[in-house]
């Protein structure tokens, strides 16, 4: 009976103990980490996972002479003595009765530098599209990579290991620009490469119509006029060094091709339409520029829109015919553009035109105003164009009514 006693004394004492600490199972002692490469050295983010009471308490040893009794201890420092290194890391956890021991291997890798690389294009004439190749660069050894290429171009950013711009300066001379390239390893460590290049600079291409800063030449004349006479001046800021010139009038004429372009040239076009002019400049550095003009000759445009017999007033919903007359003399490239008041889209003819127009109002012109002002009607109007002029011709009122609906109670 005493020896029954004896027993039930000490369990009801490692009972109460268990309850007063809060904890009857030992510790288990784990911790994880993060390593931010810093280049010549690296911050450690160490983070306690361990399971223990509330009376538990800590030593970590960071395996580089520094000791900690914290249960979190944050982010370390380290510089390793050499460029790869490893630390062993401890970590004990004492709890009241017993404790557990982790480790862990943290390995530094610091002080291993990229090479950045890339071949500069030759010099060439705008414009230029130049490749700016990268991926020869080198990490620095077998056990970093490189993470990020960084460019910077004519002030232009890129982030892949290759890169293909195009320059196209306009002058005389040389245009020199600026260049770049970091990369940046797996560790943190960067290398910049940032040789200049050259373009040669093409020649100004402009010329403009005598009297005019349309960017369509526009001859007009009446019904009877037959040839046509553009008149161009040289605006051209390279014209005092370029050493070249040919013009393709584009109407099967020889082309005028000479060293210099005098202030203002005379060509004769025969007939109506459009051409394109193509003018081809040579610098004094041997490039070249070429630039494309469209030159019109015509006459100013006109249009008619005759009014259908009877009065234009619907009941409800139905369709109009609008004859379309005086454009028998209007100049190939004129445009037609119809306009219905009523919200459907515009309608756009080139020359020559329908002989009539026909539209279907399905809706009700209430609340519609005409261009003159007058309530409760659409209206049609025709606007004829080239880069001669342009006139118009418009139909209203139009008024269309709405259906009845029958109802009864």
């Amino acid at each position: 009976m005493k020896n029954l006693s004896t027993i039930t004394i000490i369990f009801l004492f490692l009972s109460v103990f268990n309850t007063k600490n809060g904890w009857a199972q030992c510790p288990t002692s784990n911790f994880s980490f993060s390593i931010n490469n810093q280049c010549t050295q690296a911050t450690v983010s160490f983070t306690n996972t361990s399971t223990a009471s509330n009376q538990a308490t800590y030593q970590w040893d960071f395996g580089n002479g520094i000791t900690s009794p914290d249960e979190n201890p944050g982010n370390r420092t380290y510089n390793p003595a050499t460029n790869d290194e490893t630390f062993q890391v401890r970590l004990i956890v004492n709890d009241t009765t017993c404790s557990d021991t982790s480790f862990q291997s943290v390995r530094i890798i610091t002080d291993i530098y990229p090479t950045a690389t890339y071949a500069v294009p030759a010099i060439q004439c705008a414009p230029a599209t130049l490749t700016f190749d990268g991926s020869g660069s080198t990490s620095g050894g077998s056990i970093v990579s490189i993470t990020d290429y960084a460019w910077n171009i004519n002030s232009t950013s890129y982030s892949t290991a290759s890169v293909t711009e195009t320059f196209d300066p306009v002058g005389i001379g040389v245009q020199s620009y600026a260049s770049a390239l970091i990369v940046t390893n797996s560790i943190g460590c960067t290398d910049v490469h940032n040789p200049n290049f050259s373009i040669n600079r093409k020649p100004d291409a402009s010329i403009k119509q005598d009297g005019s800063n349309d960017p369509v030449f526009a001859i007009c004349g009446d019904t009877s006029t037959t040839s046509f006479r553009l008149e161009i001046d040289n605006v051209s800021f390279t014209r005092f060094t370029d050493i070249h010139y040919n013009i393709d009038w584009g109407d099967g004429t020889a082309d005028f091709d000479s060293a210099g372009l005098a202030n203002t040239v005379y060509h004769d076009y025969i007939g109506q339409g459009y051409s394109t002019l193509v003018l081809t400049i040579t610098g004094s550095n041997n490039c070249t520029a070429t630039k494309s003009y469209q030159v019109y000759r015509g006459t100013n445009p006109a249009v008619g829109l005759n009014i259908p017999s009877g009065t234009i007033s619907l009941c409800s919903s139905g369709e109009i015919i609008f004859p379309v007359t005086g454009t028998s003399s209007n100049s190939v490239g004129t445009e037609y553009t119809v306009t219905f008041s009523d919200g459907t889209a515009d309608v756009i003819y080139q020359h020559p035109p329908p002989t009539s127009i026909s539209h279907i109002f399905d809706t009700s012109s209430c609340g519609y105003t005409t261009i003159t002002g007058v309530e409760n009607s659409f209206y049609v109007r025709v606007e004829a164009s080239n880069p001669c002029f342009f006139s118009e011709a418009v139909v209203s009122p139009i008024q269309v009514g709405q259906i009845p609906v029958a109802q009864f109670d």
